[in-house]
């Protein structure tokens, strides 16, 4: 992300991921919005892959310690679905 210094212009490429990073030049902090970072990163679709990789594994893991905690059980047609969901979602890779 290429930001600038609000007090002396400084500009450069920031990689961080802190909301208030140090210029390098003048030692000052920058406010940043890293919410565009995000949306930057959803539109290439190696990364929305991911990200909704990532959801369903933690859908996975929900699911796991509602049957733990739960007398009534997820049904296992459920668990399918989430399996079959991420191997089509791995096969486009």
């Amino acid at each position: 992300m290429r930001i600038v210094c609000d007090k002396c212009g400084y500009e450069w490429d920031y990689k961080g991921k802190l909301k208030r990073p140090t210029c390098p030049s003048c030692k000052s902090t920058v406010n940043i919005n890293l919410a565009p970072k995000r949306k930057e990163l959803i539109s290439e679709p190696e990364a929305l892959i991911n990200e909704t990789l990532g959801l369903l594994g933690r859908a996975s893991e929900h699911l796991l310690v509602l049957n733990h905690l739960n007398k009534n059980k997820v049904p296992d047609e459920i668990h399918q679905k989430l399996s079959d969901l991420r191997k089509d979602i791995k096969k486009i890779l």
